[in-house]
């Protein structure tokens, strides 16, 4: 493939050349629906491409690789940009080790267009300066706002089998975790969770071998510890790897807060 073949990638009407796996999370859970799908550059594989999809409750990430001859994109091989739009053209339908197909049906274009309506600004208050503005009352501290914000989403879902703290069955249930939020349902694509859990309270997330299933781990808090089972070990180490690296930006957040 020469370079004239590569770089059309960038003309795709849904490619977004400068949209983060955390801007990408963000546009889709706001404004997109289940089968909502886009195009980006992959931070941590420059030269290739994610494929970034909404699925029922969450955002899922496939790689779109580039080897400097064709795409490869799940089995499939595209040897120019033709084929691969072609392929998107047919509505695919892909899953990853959760097992939860999504179909690739709406194209999430990069430029939409919007009115040109613009506000002018009738007041302005500049912080520790002598500009003679309007005052606010109990205006909201720029410090407090971004010691206290926090962007990521890093969103996932999927099917874990829980155990219950009463009767000590197992029962499968649907997970999603947006943010420091871990909520589960009765069934996938249910509205309301049977419970809602903010990680921001527990204390460690670990790999179980001792509760007589296989794919285990334990979800800590002072109060109770949830075990959990997945269908695969990659689910099992993508739940863990995901729950630790959101219970580490909390405990970093609070040392931080302390000093």
């Amino acid at each position: 493939m020469d370079s004239s073949s590569k770089e059309s990638i960038e003309d795709i009407p849904w490619y977004h050349a400068n949209l983060t796996r955390n801007g990408a999370e963000v546009l889709l859970l706001a404004y997109g629906c289940e089968g909502s799908y886009l195009l980006r550059p992959s931070k941590n594989n420059p030269g290739n491409y994610t494929v970034s999809v909404k699925s029922v409750d969450s955002v899922r990430h496939f790689p779109l690789v580039y080897d400097n001859r064709k795409f490869v994109f799940g089995v499939g091989e595209f040897f120019n940009v033709e084929q691969l739009l072609e392929h998107f053209q047919n509505f695919p339908i892909i899953a990853g080790d959760t097992g939860q197909a999504v179909t690739l049906a709406y194209p999430y274009p990069s430029t939409v267009k919007e009115p040109s309506v613009y506000e002018d600004i009738t007041r302005h208050v500049v912080r520790g300066s002598s500009l003679k503005c309007h005052t606010f009352s109990n205006p909201i501290s720029p410090e407090k706002v971004s010691s206290d914000m926090d962007w990521s989403v890093a969103s996932k879902e999927g099917f874990l089998t829980k155990r219950g703290a009463v009767h000590k069955n197992w029962k499968r249930r649907w997970f999603v975790t947006i943010r420091y939020m871990l909520q589960y349902y009765n069934q996938r694509g249910d509205k309301k969770p049977l419970r809602v859990l903010d990680l921001r309270l527990a204390e460690e997330v670990l790999k179980n071998d001792t509760c007589g299933k296989p794919n285990a781990f334990s979800l800590v808090f002072p109060d109770r510890t949830f075990f959990l089972y997945a269908d695969s070990v990659r689910e099992m180490e993508e739940w863990i790897e995901l729950l630790k690296w959101k219970l580490n930006k909390v405990k970093l957040k609070t040392r931080c807060d302390t000093l």
